[in-house]
């Protein structure tokens, strides 16, 4: 027996060695993969996503959280780079989700990821409150890598909202930071995004030159692309139009290979400013219609508030099926606690009957309204989680809203370069009658009815109406009820209202001018009997 034992030791010992190099084992070779797409995310955006898939499904076989929530960081970076911020989100919230409470490195990490995200989105709200937790878990830390990502950070929420002299001093901080640290990557974010602001367009070009060669040397070519395109705006500032050109195109080539999306935007932007200065108005168009087309898929607000929706419902589910279990516990709970009562009674039942039927009575009652207690708290906490759910969705309507204007304001800005270059073809047109052939000259008057006849149609702007009529929908029935006298146009001024378009731009959409706008203005507060003090925007947003 004693033989038997010993050898049960012997044999015993060697497991736990050798399940340890197992997990050993395998961490390295998801590390090796999560390293490979941070490696490939800034030059190939596609491949990257692959990497980080192959590290997902490895950690998620391992086991690790921890693994696995490093593989979702890696994979929101991917499709950041690529232009997916939909996709970039999930991966993110994931990875929030999942990550382990005692790792506040790494739930760090994923809210300065999630932080810049929001940034790109134009959520600054949002992004500063992303980065305010990660900057507390960096700080608690010590972690000077971390803080300097966080001013980096905090540096582009503030260009966003152009408080541009807030966004240059978190940038230095953070140049500094890594400067002491002597990484060489993010020492070229840093220059980077200084050449993002405006003013100062000498200091600004040595920045991004710096970067450039930064990035030339660790072969990033999505960042080499956004120091191309940042140095086109400065050379745009300095007003030097022909070497701005040359810096975007090569941008263009590199966003083009690497089939980043954002990139792209930023480069189509950047190219309308150009042209319009240097008064070629056609390329203004044709880049102003690219940007416009690649930025309704790439900044679908529709698509990530949605996403939003997923993540919160994911976690209302979560929070119902926990209390669904403890709810069946406390029933068990109960059971037994009720079997142990009855023995206790039927072994009992000679020594004190009554005193344990009142003891059984006292103790059901002490249970019951304990667990009473429990379950409406755990109720209070799913209403809590439903009126967060709402007011997301009423979040959305306003950012539909905000979408919606956008769009309208781009069309009404694109008419208005298309009608101020078909103005100039009809004057040039009429001033060719005097020199022309009378037979000629019937011919360009011909073609000049022609061209105004297509001028005064609007048939592009009727899908976007309809866009507008459809988000307003609710909003009309509520004002036609309240004020049923009010004709078609009014309605439609008021959706404009609400939606806060100025006068300018009514008058643009409209094909009016801002004086016949203004009274139209009139006339409705007239019909809507506000007083002078009460402003029609706000009286369209409080219905």
């Amino acid at each position: 027996m004693l033989l038997l034992f010993l050898c049960f030791i012997v044999f015993s010992l060697p497991l736990a060695p050798v399940k340890e190099i197992k997990e050993d084992a395998q961490e390295k070779e998801v590390q090796v993969y999560i390293d490979r797409a941070y490696q490939s995310s800034y030059s190939d955006p596609v491949r990257a996503i692959s990497f980080s898939n192959t590290a997902i499904l490895k950690a998620e076989l391992s086991g690790d959280r921890n693994l696995l929530c490093r593989a979702l960081v890696a994979l929101g970076r991917s499709y950041v780079n690529l232009g997916s911020f939909d996709m970039g989100f999930e991966a993110f919230y994931n990875a929030l989700d999942k990550c382990p409470p005692e790792n506040k490195q790494l739930q760090a990490q994923i809210n300065v990821n999630i932080g810049h995200l929001y940034i790109s989105v134009g959520d600054i709200k949002k992004a500063f409150q992303f980065i305010e937790r990660a900057t507390e878990l960096f700080t608690a830390l010590g972690d000077t890598a971390g803080i300097a990502s966080c001013y980096n950070a905090e540096g582009l929420a503030y260009e966003r909202i152009e408080e541009d002299e807030k966004a240059e001093n978190s940038l230095k901080k953070a140049l500094e930071l890594n400067r002491q640290l002597n990484d060489r990557k993010n020492i070229a974010a840093n220059l980077n995004n200084l050449g993002l602001l405006e003013g100062k367009p000498e200091e600004r070009i040595k920045s991004l030159e710096e970067a450039i060669q930064l990035n030339k040397s660790l072969g990033a070519n999505w960042s080499l692309a956004e120091n191309y395109n940042n140095l086109g705006t400065q050379y745009f500032f300095k007003k030097e139009y022909k070497r701005a050109l040359e810096e975007l195109n090569s941008a263009f080539v590199l966003a083009t290979n690497l089939s980043a999306k954002e990139l792209l935007c930023d480069n189509y932007r950047y190219q309308t400013w150009v042209y319009r200065a240097m008064g070629n108005y056609k390329k203004a168009y044709e880049s102003i219609e690219r940007l416009y087309e690649m930025e309704k898929d790439l900044l679908s607000n529709k698509k990530i508030r949605e996403m939003e929706l997923n993540v919160a419902d994911r976690r209302f589910k979560a929070q119902q099926q926990e209390l669904n279990l403890k709810q069946k516990e406390l029933k068990i709970k109960s059971l037994e606690r009720d079997m142990l009562l009855v023995m206790a009674f039927s072994l009992a039942l000679f020594f004190g009957l009554f005193l344990l039927i009142w003891r059984f009575r006292h103790r059901r009652k002490i249970q019951l309204a304990l667990a009473t207690q429990k379950i409406e708290a755990q109720h209070q906490e799913m209403m809590k989680l439903q009126l967060e759910k709402t007011e997301e969705e009423r979040r959305n309507v306003e950012m539909e809203l905000e979408y919606s204007k956008k769009e309208l304001t781009n069309f009404a800005c694109y008419m208005q370069s298309k009608n101020e270059l078909i103005e100039k073809i009809k004057m040039m047109i009429r001033e060719s009658y005097k020199e022309a052939k009378p037979e000629i000259k019937t011919q360009l008057k011909t073609i000049n009815a022609f061209i105004t006849q297509y001028q005064n149609k609007e048939e592009n702007i009727g899908p976007l109406m309809e866009e507008i009529e459809r988000v307003n929908a609710e909003f009309i029935v509520r004002l036609t009820t309240r004020h049923p006298d009010l004709s078609k146009n009014e309605k439609q001024l008021a959706s404009f209202l609400r939606i806060d378009f100025s006068t300018k731009e009514i008058a643009l959409l409209v094909g009016s001018t801002p004086k016949t706008v203004n009274m139209a203005r009139y006339r409705l507060r007239k019909k809507l009997g506000l007083e002078t003090d009460e402003g029609l925007s706000e009286y369209m947003k409080k219905m």
